[in-house]
């Protein structure tokens, strides 16, 4: 595999289209003849294999083509657990390169900074001759398999995919595909093989799918060439996927590994892109059939073509080949040839595989079934999982999994829902189980149902149906399940991983694998269902604060007894029977405005000379300020990352404050639509901002667990306390202190002027919530559904206990605070004689976010996607059912409500009266 070296990039170290680090490949060659002479003063011998235990990183390019220079035959080894010492020893390797350090250090060579170490291993020594690389099976098609792969076999290869995918020198290839499944070669020797350029990202990002899409479509540093397997590519949101779809920079999207994904051709796509399925076995490494969709396919997508020196057929099961109908799939070559563990010599002219896979041939083309191993008996029929999935995705319109659970002869079906809570999973569970019954044969309906937000993926990004099967098996012993198994497995299903992968990923906060503040609560909650208790206080403080190892060993701390009966939390009923007032209203939307992504942000309302705005953040980074009564844009800003805090308007109203998670706060100018000024925390801010020190100044906590003070004229810092604690919940400022809270559960007082830290108060749980004033004393809500009352001096003047968890804010409303609750009802709470009183205005059958009074009616949303209007005597004025699912809080100004939904959108709603 020859290369021009050059001054064109060969490869990138990108983080979210940041450019990290990268070299030209005249830096590759230099590296390589670097690696060479390093590699020949110790590796005498030829045809050696030289184990590669390292990630990705930007020296493989130069190690690959040194090895290969020095007839030196290579294998990526696992860097975790003890997988890759067994690997040595059965393969016979003496000599390993790695960049972590190591007991069997031989020597060291440096590459700008880095320190590539040779290690040496006692193995009994093997040799490669014309061999380019070895790899191992994943098993899918049976046992694991040592495979060695010769060099015209790959290169074959690379040359027919570069023609078909008609790769160029400007070119930009993901390199992403785990070093231990072949795919991987492909990526690398595409790029090789045409002076493309490479582009590699962090282990942290491959396990966040937010960060991941940042990073590979980001418009100047994105990628071109995208070869990825469908289950990884399916754990980005639909919004994202649409955006992926019609990006200008990517015109190659390859599928392989598994089904193709037809839900793909449903999107619009870009003219310039081009969408291929692949279809191969490592065994004949690496893909041995290409088809490029046309987009109008009936049903199904075709395996396509052969490439070049290769032959695919199909057999029937005495070894027929078949030309119209059934069979499994065999595919064979004259002249790409591996060897398959202890095999030395071919002696047939063309050597055939069997892959394991089913699939049928028609004057259309062939077409997979799935895997061999698939097809079991039940009630007297044969079935193939595929088949039952396809059926249930036709009569449901979900995406689904099936598992054929052997030991117990089940038939197991997972929906993969992205987003729902526990009592709307319960109601989807309701509904498809009846669309089922009704339409699914008898043989086909599965034994056991249930939903996971993300489909557990192998560590070669495949569907992990090992995996599902283990969560039925947990689910269905819940006596014998411990704390951490239960807490694990909810890990598991929330962003699927295999419980093999933890390991992998305990070094990583629960944020950095792509959760929220939101997702993090309805963990919890449904992790408290699962335990019948609260939660460990020390597992929700690791949970916010540490990483997953953290909370493994929080929860290993914990036994759960097999006696307790779990609570029933109560269900969401959004038909409840309600209290009519007198003045029922009708609710309309007057106009919505699409944002991209979930809008979880609540809005900020206006006015601004002589016009009403609103002002809202979403999750696809766009931050907008439109016209409260036609909903015209007025000013857009699209800024690095997510926008999930509310934000706050100057003191002159030309300019809004808003946090971001690339851990900045922005001064918006809207009426010029520039950034005035940033400033930069050493992690995401959600915390809604509040002017202080006479509006000269504003206060903010973030999740770099700091109080930041900053200058509103120019953004330069006052002052910053740290307080050890995350922050998200908005500060209150009062009678020159500051009142502030974190997730861990401690309440501040700090001075206004210099930041000092006055008092704490410790709260046993979360807040999240915003505190306020009632009585002379400050009032913090925290999740468990306690109302803390502190005095101005930090002493605690009583205690007030709720019926369900509390994530909403108080709001002051003349001698009442007002908050939702998660027992479903809206409460007003009075302070009587220094005794506190809790009475429920209205019971609306749905968790509630912060509530918002509006003259004498109280305006509050639900997360199931109500809307709901209530006069404070606890009559229903009126109700309204969005698209999507709310967690943001509503606003109003004028008689018209603003909120945010997860459907993208945020609505403007009016009132009619009936």
């Amino acid at each position: 595999m020859k290369m021009r070296p050059t001054n064109q990039t060969a490869i990138i170290l990108s983080d979210c289209g940041e450019v990290i680090s990268a070299l030209s490949y005249e830096d590759v060659q230099n590296n390589q003849n670097l690696v060479s002479d390093f590699v020949s003063k110790h590796l005498t011998e030829k045809h050696l294999c030289v184990g590669l235990k390292m990630t990705h990183n930007i020296y493989i390019p130069s190690i690959v083509l040194s090895l290969q220079e020095l007839q030196h035959a290579f294998i990526f080894l696992p860097t975790e657990g003890n997988e890759s010492q067994s690997i040595i020893n059965d393969l016979g390797l003496v000599w390993v390169l790695s960049f972590t350090s190591s007991d069997k250090c031989e020597a060291t060579l440096a590459l700008n900074g880095h320190k590539l170490i040779l290690e040496k291993h006692l193995s009994q020594k093997k040799k490669y001759e014309n061999i380019f690389y070895v790899i191992r099976t994943s098993g899918t098609t049976g046992q694991n398999k040592f495979v060695r792969v010769g060099k015209h076999c790959i290169e074959s290869n690379v040359k027919s995919l570069s023609k078909i995918f008609d790769v160029k020198s400007t070119d930009t290839i993901f390199f992403g595909t785990p070093l231990t499944f072949d795919p991987s070669m492909i990526e690398l020797l595409l790029a090789l093989h045409n002076n493309a350029c490479l582009l590699i990202t962090s282990p942290n990002n491959h396990v966040n799918p937010a960060r991941l899409h940042q990073t590979l479509f980001h418009p100047q540093n994105g990628v071109s060439v995208l070869q990825i397997v469908p289950s990884l590519f399916q754990r980005w949101s639909q919004t994202q996927i649409e955006s992926i779809l019609v990006n200008p920079r990517l015109r190659v999207l390859a599928f392989g590994g598994e089904f193709f994904p037809r839900s793909v051709l449903e999107y619009k796509k870009s003219d310039g892109l081009k969408i291929f399925n692949l279809y191969g076995i490592t065994e004949v490494s690496c893909w041995a059939t290409a088809c490029e969709t046309t987009g109008e396919e009936l049903d199904e997508v075709a395996l396509g073509h052969a490439l070049e020196d290769t032959v695919v057929e199909l057999r029937d099961e005495k070894g027929g080949k078949v030309t119209n109908g059934e069979g499994e799939i065999y595919i064979g070559s004259e002249n790409r040839m591996c060897f398959v563990d202890d095999e030395s010599v071919h002696l047939q002219k063309v050597i055939f595989r069997a892959t394991g896979d089913m699939a049928y041939v028609n004057e259309r083309g062939l077409f997979y079934k799935g895997r061999k191993n698939d097809v079991f008996k039940r009630l007297g029929h044969k079935l193939h999982l595929s088949k039952i999935e396809e059926m249930i995705k036709n009569e449901t319109g979900l995406d689904n999994k099936c598992v054929w659970c052997r030991t117990q002869s089940k038939l197991l079906a997972f929906f993969v829902i992205g987003s729902f809570d526990k009592n709307t999973k319960d109601k989807i569970l309701d509904k498809v189980k009846i669309k089922m019954l009704h339409t699914l044969p008898r043989h086909c309906f599965p034994d056991y149902v249930d939903i996971v937000r993300k489909c557990p993926i192998t560590s070669h990004g495949k569907t992990d149906k090992k995996a599902l099967e283990s969560l039925f098996l947990h689910r269905n012993r819940p006596d014998k399940r411990s704390v951490i198994d239960t807490f694990t497995s909810l890990i598991c299903q929330y962003f699927g991983f295999d419980l093999n992968q933890l390991s992998k990923i305990q070094k990583n906060t629960f944020f950095e694998i792509g959760g929220n503040s939101i997702l993090a609560v309805q963990l919890l909650n449904e992790f408290r269902d699962e335990l019948g208790g609260e939660c460990p206080p020390d597992l929700v403080t690791a949970l916010f604060e540490k990483d997953l190892k953290a909370c493994f060993d929080s929860a290993r701390l914990v036994t759960l007894a097999p006696s307790r009966k779990r609570p029933q939390t109560p269900k969401t009923d959004t038909n409840c029977v309600l209290k009519k007032s007198k003045n029922e209203v009708a609710l309309t939307i007057a106009w919505k405005h699409n944002l991209e992504a979930c809008v979880d942000s609540s809005p900020l309302v206006f006015h601004h000379k002589s016009r009403a705005l609103v002002a809202v953040g979403s999750f696809s980074h766009i931050f907008a300020v439109l016209d409260t009564c036609t909903g015209e844009k007025v000013a857009k800003f699209v800024l690095p990352d997510v926008v999930e805090g509310q934000p706050c308007l100057s003191p002159c109203g030309n300019f809004l404050y808003v946090g971001c998670f690339d851990g900045k706060m922005y001064c918006l100018d809207f009426t010029s639509n520039e950034v005035k000024w940033s400033y930069a925390t050493a992690e995401r801010i959600k915390c809604k901002p509040a002017l202080c020190r006479e509006s000269t100044a504003i206060v903010f906590g973030s999740y770099d667990k700091q109080v930041h003070c900053v200058a509103i004229l120019d953004g330069s810092p006052v002052w910053t306390t740290l307080v050890s604690e995350s922050i998200v919940s908005a500060p209150l400022v009062q009678n020159s202190k500051i009142y502030i809270a974190t997730i861990c559960g401690t309440c501040l007082c700090l001075s206004e002027t210099t930041g000092t830290i006055l008092w704490t108060y410790k709260s046993p749980s979360p807040i999240f919530g915003a505190p306020c004033t009632l009585s002379d004393s400050i009032l913090w809500p925290n999740v468990h559904g306690n109302i803390i009352s502190l005095s101005a001096e930090g002493h605690k003047n009583w205690n007030c206990e709720c019926q369900g968890h509390l994530y909403s804010s108080l709001v002051r409303y003349k001698n009442s605070a007002i908050f939702g609750c998660h027992d479903r009802n809206l409460y007003a709470l009075r302070v009587e004689d220094g005794v506190p009183k809790t009475e429920v205005i209205a019971g609306l059958g749905d968790i509630l976010t912060t509530p918002c009074i509006c003259e004498d009616r109280v305006v509050v949303a639900g997360n199931s996607g109500h809307l709901f209007v209530v006069d404070l005597e606890g009559g229903l004025m009126g109700r309204l059912r969005l698209p999507g699912q709310i967690f943001s809080s509503v606003v109003t100004l004028e008689g018209r409500m603003f909120v945010g939904c997860r459907d993208n959108n945020l609505y403007c709603v009016v009132t009619n009266k009936t």
